[in-house]
Parts: structure tokens; C-alpha cells; sequence
């Protein structure tokens, strides 16, 4: 029918691992090192779900583990933010109560924390986190040794405590 207008189909709505590469690709970009814990693991044998959970593998835990470089110690080792994402598609999906769990635990360690539906969110998340916490360290520059030099001092000791030889 001439003058009637048809809807243009919408474009398909992104898998979350395609959000979760696009956050990753982000933070390639950014040089913001990252890892993923595969807590998706499927299988059907019992010996390997076992071993898995005596490794520590829990329910909720984050998808994301990112960390945000924020300056630079008295040292030149760069100081790192790090923040953790929760993907999640644009529609639909939300956070399971152990996703929740983790992320009350995270933020209560003062481990900036995001359920994002989508990349846009996630990214606009890293890029604010980056901005607050490099003008944090900016407004108050740690002079202090990093944590690597603190614990090389500290380690021999520990580990003695321990019941280790070094």
C-alpha cells in the first residue's frame, strides 16, 4: 500500500560473551590487565565438578576482574584500581543472589563493583573508575613503598612463621 510505512526489524540483541569480548577489547585498548574465572565450567563428570570446588570455585563469583592503572609509585611500579563487572545482556538476565552476595562482599572491600547490562554501561563504568580514583591518587600521591617492595621485606619472616624455610 503506497504512503503506509513498515517497521525496520530491530538489529539483534548481543550474547553476553559478545557484551563481555567488547568490555575486553575496551580494556585492551585501555592497557587495563584483566582476567576472567571460568566459573561456567560444564560437565557431566563428578570428579571434575569435586576437584573444582575443593580448588575454591563458587557460585556468583564476578565475570570480570579488571584492574584500573591509577599512577605511579615513588618506585615507577604503576598503581592499579582494581574493579569488578557483572555481565549481563541488555535485556532480561539480573544478578543471582550469590552474583549479589559477591558484590555486597567486594564493595564492603572497598572493590568497586558493577552489574552491567551490556558493554556501553561496563565501559562507561572503567572510564569513570579510572577518572575518580587517578584524581584520588592524584590529590594524595602514596609515598610509601609499593606492596611488592613491603612484602619482599616481610616475606622472609612470614614464611619462618609459617613453618617455611625463606
Amino acid at each position: 500500500m503506497p504512503g503506509r510505512r513498515t517497521k525496520k526489524p530491530l538489529p539483534p540483541m548481543p550474547y553476553e560473551d559478545e557484551e563481555h569480548a567488547a568490555v575486553l577489547e575496551f580494556c585492551d585498548i585501555m592497557h587495563m590487565p584483566y582476567f576472567h574465572v571460568n566459573n561456567e565450567m560444564w560437565t557431566e563428570s563428578w570428579s571434575q565438578l569435586a576437584k573444582a570446588k575443593k580448588l575454591g570455585v563458587k557460585k556468583g563469583v564476578p565475570d570480570i576482574f579488571i584492574f584500573v592503572p591509577i599512577g605511579r609509585y615513588a618506585d615507577g611500579e604503576t598503581a592499579y584500581q582494581m574493579v569488578t563487572i557483572e555481565m549481563k545482556r541488555r535485556k532480561g538476565n539480573s544478578a543471582s543472589a550469590e552474583q549479589k552476595e559477591w558484590g555486597r562482599i567486594l564493595e564492603a572491600s572497598n572493590i568497586p563493583h558493577i552489574v552491567a547490562k551490556g558493554a556501553q554501561p561496563a565501559i562507561g563504568f572503567l572510564r569513570f573508575a579510572k577518572q575518580y580514583h587517578t584524581r584520588q591518587w592524584s590529590a594524595n600521591p602514596v609515598h610509601l613503598q609499593s606492596f611488592k617492595q613491603a612484602w619482599s621485606d616481610a616475606a622472609p619472616l612470614v614464611n619462618k612463621m609459617n613453618g617455611g624455610t625463606k
